[in-house]
Formats: structure tokens, C-alpha cells, sequence
């Protein structure tokens, strides 16, 4: 049996989720002996908080809310690695302790309470933003069949530090045929990885974002067939975050949507 291996110093319990379909899931929440929290999101679970933003984020848990984590954790039992090929959920104790289930599974039972009180741990922390990019789409409400379509682009760091992105980065559009069944969800990040996307013309992106810095993306595209359509957005950036008094090197997965656009004939 493998000897259960120290966490860094003063670490309570981490818990991470990560993998599955390409672009992989990838989010951490560790939580300290001080109280303090710190998420980092490159690719937000889909079915957790929105894919919209990826960062870094930290938040100072008050002494009351503390104890209550604190005897989860005393609490928590059935520590176990389950086979997980693709996405995973793992759960560390600060002792070495760890438990590893697969992402569409529920966790082991004696570690259920302390699992949802940790996703409701990120979810609070993912509110308070040191550095983040979060993007957004606005494109006019109706555009002409084959003429230019400005897309609205938008990326903004709600954060109170600044963030780096490195040149280069992937976008892509996805064009739909917007039914009345078509216009509510997310945008779905397996379909926009797989399809054929629009062509799409855009500029460089800004060397970084300063503290609740907005920068508008110029990228343009074309719709051809007249009709109702939605549109979804698939960025892929490589951010530079603020995290523990350091840059943390970060592939980041964005996405926008849904926007519906009339197309006339």
C-alpha cells in the first residue's frame, strides 16, 4: 500500500476536478489552517459554475466558518481510489489522506458532507477574484446575409491584480439554427470543439489586463443563410495569474453564448 505522501504546510484539504474531453476540465480549491481559501480555474466544470471565467481567486473564511470545515473534516471517512479513465474528482486531507472518484459519480458516502461543503467553498471564492479573464459576446441583434458580423468580444479581469496573456490563442464560432428549444443552456464546449466552425477574423489580443481593465477583441464573421441564429463562443487563452505572491502560467478556456442574431435575406 502507497504511504500517504504530506500536502504543503498548513494545507486543511484540497479538492480538485479535472479531465475529461479535450480541453480537460481543470479546477483547485485549497483550503488553509489560517482560513484562507484560493481557487484556480483554467476550465470550469461544466456543470458547476459558469465557463465564461478562468482565474485566480482567494477569500478569508471567518473563524465560525472555519470550525465548520474543520470537523467535515475530522468527520470525513471512506477515503478511496476509484478507477477514473477520463474526468476525476480528488479529495486530499492535509495528513496524506486522498480519495479519487469518477466526475459523473457521486462521492463515497462518508465523504458527501464534507464534499458539499467545499463546491460551496469555490463557489463563495470564485467571487472574490485576485486576477481573472472572463469573456463576453454582444453582437448586433440583426445583420444582413453575407456581410460582416462584428462579434462584441469582450474580455474583462474583475480582479484586483493584473493578468498576462501571451499572443497567439484559438477562437472559434459556432453558428445554430435557433428553435425555440435551441436558445436557453450553456453553450456546449464539446460541440463547439467538434464542429466546423465559422470563419472568423480577429485581432491581437492585449498583452494583459490591469485591475477591472474591459478590452474589446475585434473579430468579425459571416452568415450566408438568411433565418434565426445562436451563436457560441470558444476561446482559448494562455493567462499569466497572480497566485500566492507569484505568475502562474494558466491554459484558459472561455466561453460565451448564447446570443441570437437575426439574419435577413
Amino acid at each position: 500500500m502507497r504511504t500517504p505522501q504530506p500536502s504543503p504546510p498548513g494545507l486543511l484539504v484540497a479538492h480538485a476536478v479535472g479531465g475529461g474531453l479535450p480541453p480537460a476540465s481543470a479546477e483547485t480549491l485549497r483550503l488553509y489552517a489560517n482560513g484562507v481559501a484560493r481557487v484556480v480555474v483554467g476550465n470550469a466544470w461544466p456543470f458547476g459554475a459558469p465557463q465564461h471565467e478562468a482565474g485566480s481567486y482567494e477569500h478569508a473564511l471567518t473563524r465560525a466558518d472555519l470550525a465548520v470545515l474543520e470537523d467535515a473534516i475530522v468527520a470525513a471517512d471512506g477515503f478511496e481510489t476509484t478507477s477514473a479513465p477520463a474526468g476525476r474528482w480528488e479529495l486530499r486531507l492535509g495528513d496524506g489522506r486522498r480519495a479519487v472518484w469518477p466526475a459523473t459519480a457521486a462521492p463515497p458516502p462518508g465523504l458527501a458532507a464534507l464534499v458539499e461543503r467545499l463546491r460551496g467553498l469555490s463557489a463563495e471564492t470564485r467571487r472574490h477574484p485576485v486576477g481573472a479573464v472572463a469573456l463576453s459576446l454582444d453582437p448586433p441583434a440583426a445583420v444582413a446575409a453575407g456581410e460582416p458580423l462584428e462579434l462584441g468580444l469582450r474580455l474583462h479581469n474583475p480582479g484586483t491584480e493584473a493578468v498576462g496573456l501571451e499572443p497567439g490563442g484559438a477562437l472559434r464560432v459556432r453558428a445554430t439554427a435557433a428553435g425555440d428549444d435551441e436558445l436557453g443552456g450553456r453553450p456546449d464546449l464539446e460541440a463547439l470543439v467538434a464542429a466546423e466552425p465559422l470563419a472568423v477574423a480577429t485581432a491581437a489580443l492585449p498583452a494583459g489586463l490591469a485591475p477591472g481593465e474591459r478590452c474589446t477583441v475585434a473579430a468579425r464573421t459571416a452568415i450566408a443563410t438568411p433565418g434565426r441564429w445562436r451563436l457560441d463562443v470558444l476561446a482559448l487563452l494562455t493567462a499569466a495569474l497572480p497566485y500566492e505572491g507569484d505568475a502562474l502560467r494558466l491554459g484558459c478556456v472561455l466561453l460565451a453564448g448564447p446570443v441570437v442574431v437575426e439574419v435577413s435575406g
